[in-house]
Parts: C-alpha cells; structure tokens; sequence
C-alpha cells in the first residue's frame, strides 16, 4: 500500500471537548475529525496546539462563539 502524507489532513470537526490534568494543571483537549476521515478515526488532540498549526481550519468555524458576527 501507498503511504498516506498526513500533511495533507486537517482538521474539519470538533467532536467532543475536555479538560485533562497535566503536570499540575488543566489542559483543554478536542477530539477532532480529520479530513479524510470519519468520527471512528478520531484523535484527542491539544486544543491551543492544534489551533496555532491549523488557525484556518473548518473545525473552528462550528466550535465556541464567533465574536463580532450580527444578530438578527
């Protein structure tokens, strides 16, 4: 089988959110949805990390608030 260039994932869901002890204190966790993937193939991942490596990512667009955005 060909090798797969993980390069080419990001991530495009956030599925769940936690908070997981760390070295005396908390760090926030998302399980995230990879492009090419589904919900089975999942990974918990460091929320402020993956944030700083994909700040562009689709997953952002559906998790927290979206400060600034109208109401009608």
């Amino acid at each position: 089988l060909p090798s797969i260039d993980t390069r080419l994932q990001f991530p495009v869901k956030v599925l769940q959110e936690r908070l997981r002890r760390s070295d005396n204190r908390y760090v926030a966790q998302v399980l995230v949805q990879w492009s090419g993937g589904d919900a089975s193939s999942a990974t918990w991942e460091d929320k402020d990390s993956l944030r700083q490596l994909f700040p562009r990512a689709p997953a952002w667009g559906q998790s927290g608030s979206q400060e600034g955005g109208n109401v009608s």
